[in-house]
């Protein structure tokens, strides 16, 4: 394998690595991509903590939580294929903007149920796929964007794109698993929050 001449390698110090990851969010490009990431994981993390509590709280279906949730994750898993073969024809922005704009569709209808009457499983069930969906259709794509004007720092700039995704997910994720009320409101109304702003932020600025 073709490894890179003595001098294009940078030092493993502190002063480079701080350097790198400003060069890193110096593109905007990655900038966006990172944001649009922490979106996503925020609304994958908010499902995570407040799914089991849904299933079992909301639907009384405590006892058979496994089976649909390896249900949801079966389904949703079909998302990467779909993505391989629709990347190349329409490219990564619009697989993108399209996953976010369906988890707008699928939240706003959670969200008018819930306002209307109450949601009905089989919508909570649905609604949960789809966003388990988006997540496969959008991230792999956010991370080759974030990485085109990086591929000389490609390992750094991986690593700080998943750390700040991740601790940042985390944080918005945190406050929609504490507002748990015993219905899927809290999470369909953040949700629906995310999404659109996922969806302005990959329509306005990242191209």
């Amino acid at each position: 394998a073709e490894t890179l001449p003595k001098e294009a390698r940078r030092p493993f110090k502190p002063a480079a690595l701080v350097a790198a990851t400003k060069e890193c969010f110096s593109h905007k490009v990655f900038t966006l991509s990172t944001l649009v990431q922490v979106l996503s994981f925020g609304m994958l993390f908010g499902c995570l903590s407040s799914t089991q509590q849904t299933f079992e709280t909301s639907f009384d279906r405590a006892a058979t939580f496994p089976y649909w949730f390896a249900l949801i994750a079966l389904i949703a898993g079909s998302a990467s294929v779909l993505n391989a073969r629709l990347v190349m024809r329409v490219g990564m922005q619009r697989m993108i903007a399209a996953g976010f704009g369906m988890q707008i569709l699928f939240s706003a209808t959670v969200v008018l149920a819930g306002l209307l009457a109450s949601v009905p499983f089989a919508l909570y069930l649905v609604w949960t796929i789809s966003l388990f969906f988006m997540v496969g259709l959008v991230i792999g794509n956010l991370n080759a964007l974030a990485m085109e004007p990086v591929g000389h720092i490609a390992g750094l700039a991986a690593s700080v794109l998943g750390a700040v995704a991740t601790v940042l997910g985390v944080a918005i994720a945190a406050p929609i698993g504490l507002a748990f009320d015993g219905t899927p409101m809290p999470l369909a109304v953040a949700t629906s929050t995310l999404s659109l702003l996922g969806f302005v932020v990959v329509k306005r600025g990242l191209r």
